[in-house]
């Protein structure tokens, strides 16, 4: 069965190729007839507005989840919430932390979560360890797309 309603979810922290490619995929599945919704995580400390201000542009709804921190119960809570409401089909996550969120919230919905792996950076330790946790959770999705 194709999915009628499809959502996005990101943690966006400027324009680049993980934001090109979700754009695309959401204007692409729009044209197919499904319906296509961007969730991002909004982190207050670094507000970007360039995905927000694109995908509006293209007609594709955006909405802003609140993380004040890492691991933010209440944000998984409001991603539950947000994914009820939208009668979602698929969850489409892009990235580490929307992979960990996304997984979890589809889970408790038993929705199918699909994730795009857009790369791997290995530099700061940091980054190496999320690349690491976002590996052991990728396990668990029901596709991965490079």
């Amino acid at each position: 069965m194709t999915p009628r309603c499809i959502v996005h979810l990101i943690s966006s922290s400027g324009f680049y190729g993980a934001e090109q490619v979700l754009l695309s995929l959401a204007k692409g599945s729009s044209r197919l007839g499904m319906s296509c919704s961007i969730l991002c995580f909004e982190d207050v400390r670094q507000r970007n507005l360039e995905l927000f201000h694109r995908a509006s542009a293209a007609g594709i709804e955006v909405k802003y989840l609140p993380c004040r921190k890492r691991i933010d119960w209440s944000a998984l809570r409001d991603l539950v919430n947000r994914l009820k409401d939208l009668k979602v089909d698929l969850l489409h996550t892009h990235g580490a932390k929307a992979d960990f969120y996304g997984l979890l919230a589809a889970r408790k919905l038993e929705l199918p979560v699909v994730a795009t792996l857009h790369l791997w950076s290995h530099t700061p330790f940091i980054v190496r360890l999320y690349d690491w946790l976002d590996a052991l959770v990728l396990r668990f999705f029901d596709r991965v797309v490079g």
